[in-house]
């Protein structure tokens, strides 16, 4: 495991939105080749959602957002962006799309402009 943390992060379903603590632990699967991210809830245990990208995957996402860094340098800004919300003008929020699946955005406001840092879709999680 590459990072665990508590996040406070916002629920946007439609037009309500609410916000609670969410769980999120960085892992590098070596094996596959593949950075996990998974998004749980202590107080409630049928809310776990992951987000599991490949080196491929990612330079489809690197050219679709703008990315700057290579993909061996992705988890360590991923984890860096995500300390950054606990300090900062940054903040996470999760766009729900349908049944099980949302948006995970690092986002942050400035005076100008909402920045949206990096936007990850996220399915439901499977116990492997």
């Amino acid at each position: 495991m590459i990072h665990r943390g508590k996040y406070y992060i916002s629920f946007k379903r439609g037009y309500e939105e609410s916000r609670k603590d969410i769980t999120i632990s960085v892992d590098k699967l070596f094996d596959r080749d593949t950075l996990r991210l998974t998004l749980s809830d202590d107080e409630d245990p049928t809310f776990l959602c992951r987000i599991q990208l490949t080196r491929c995957d990612y330079e489809e996402l690197k050219k679709q957002q703008g990315l700057l860094i290579d993909y061996d340098n992705f988890p360590s800004q991923v984890v860096r962006l995500l300390q950054q919300c606990t300090a900062n003008n940054m903040f996470l929020i999760l766009h729900h799309v349908n049944s099980g699946h949302y948006n995970f955005e690092i986002v942050e406001h400035n005076e100008f402009k909402r920045l949206v840092h990096l936007s990850l879709r996220t399915g439901p999680a499977y116990i492997e």
